[in-house]
Parts: structure tokens; sequence; C-alpha cells
């Protein structure tokens, strides 16, 4: 379950083809097509050690970052979704992912 883990909020959108994501507290990816995607992000938790979790559909899928030091980590991995499917990424950190100018997503469909 997500108890316990803080949603990583990436607040501004730079671009969003398919109208896929909800910014902010609520942050989620909804895939507009089946198929196979890559999310590559950089992820400042607020506390340390940090782990990063992706969930799928609102459940746990993956472990994708551990960040052991006061800096941004790098993560990634890729996933199959299907039309409606939805992904979040998660800190296990007690407090609010932060949101600063480091940390950004790019999710990018692999093929389907």
């Amino acid at each position: 379950a997500q108890s316990g883990n803080s949603v990583v909020q990436f607040n501004v959108k730079i671009e969003d083809t398919h109208s896929a994501v909800t910014t902010g507290a609520a942050w989620r990816f909804t895939a507009p097509v089946s198929g196979i995607y890559s999310i590559n992000a950089a992820i400042q938790c607020g506390s340390f050690p940090s782990y990063v979790y992706v969930y799928k559909n609102g459940s746990s899928y993956k472990t994708i970052g551990n960040l052991v030091a006061n800096l941004v980590g790098g993560a990634g991995t890729t996933i199959r979704l299907n039309a409606g499917d939805y992904i979040g990424l998660f800190c296990n950190s007690p407090t609010s992912a932060d949101a600063t100018s480091a940390t950004n997503i790019s999710i990018t469909l692999l093929g389907r």
C-alpha cells in the first residue's frame, strides 16, 4: 500500500501530448494507449536514505531508486501499461517529496 509513502509531486508540465498527466499532490500518468513505456526521473525526497517506488493502478509495482545522500537521484525502468492504466511515483520519506527545479520525469512510449 502507499501508506507511509509520499507522492512525488511534479507540478509543471513541459510537454504532455495526450493530456495523460495529472500534476501536483495527486500526480499520476495515465497511459493513453497500451504499450511498453520508459520512465526516467530525477527525484529528491525529504529524508535519507530514501527509496523511490512505482505504483501501478494503486499497487506497488517496483522499487526504482535508492537515494543515500542529500542528492537528486536518477531512477528509471520500463513498464507495460494497458490504455487507462496509471502510475504514480512515491518516496518512503515521511515528508512530502520535494518538487524542486531539479525534480523531473520523462515517460516515453517505446512500442506496443
